[in-house]
């Protein structure tokens, strides 16, 4: 498991400055497993990883919630049953509170409880108050978001459907 891990890290380091575009504009092959490769990692990184680490940390009032604690209670329980959750981690959830509520850095913040701050990218509209606000979106941007369907979200295995301010994280339905 460490093996692989570091593997992992390994091949996500040595690639970070290949171009994420082939010569014709389209993704190459390089930067789809770049993406794949920082989503596995992200994941592996989150401290939740399931609907159950997620009750449970509820249920214990876990500090590392905080990121969620940053919403409305309103919010936070509309965010909290969106979320759909595979073997593969975090498939969708609703971000309609998140311009309202949140900035881009805290967004961040909390989209990594769940390993999907990549998914940050997709999110039109998020508020920018500071240089950290700045800095998560510009890096977001810095590579395409790949398999973020904006405006869809998981009902099934491999079945994203329309809802309006829900993120579907293909990789992940």
């Amino acid at each position: 498991m460490r093996k692989g891990l570091i593997c992992l890290v390994l091949a996500a380091a040595t690639s970070v400055f290949t171009p994420a575009f082939g010569a014709g504009g389209d993704l190459d092959g390089k930067a789809l497993e770049r993406a794949a490769v920082k989503r596995e990692l992200a994941h592996h990184l989150a401290p939740i990883k399931s609907d159950q680490d997620l009750q449970r940390l509820l249920r214990e009032d876990d500090p590392v919630l905080a990121p969620l604690r940053a919403l409305s209670p309103a919010a936070q329980a509309r965010f909290v049953r969106s979320l759909r959750f595979t073997e593969r981690g975090l498939a969708s959830f609703y971000y309609g509170d998140f311009r309202e509520e949140l900035t881009a850095s805290q967004s961040y913040r909390l989209l990594s409880l769940f390993g999907a701050q990549d998914s940050l990218g997709a999110i039109p509209g998020l508020r920018v108050e500071s240089q950290a606000d700045f800095a998560v979106l510009e890096y977001s941007g810095q590579e395409p978001v790949v398999g973020d369907y904006e405006g869809y979200e998981c009902v099934s295995r491999a079945t994203c459907k329309r809802a309006p301010l829900h993120i579907c994280i293909g990789s992940n339905c």
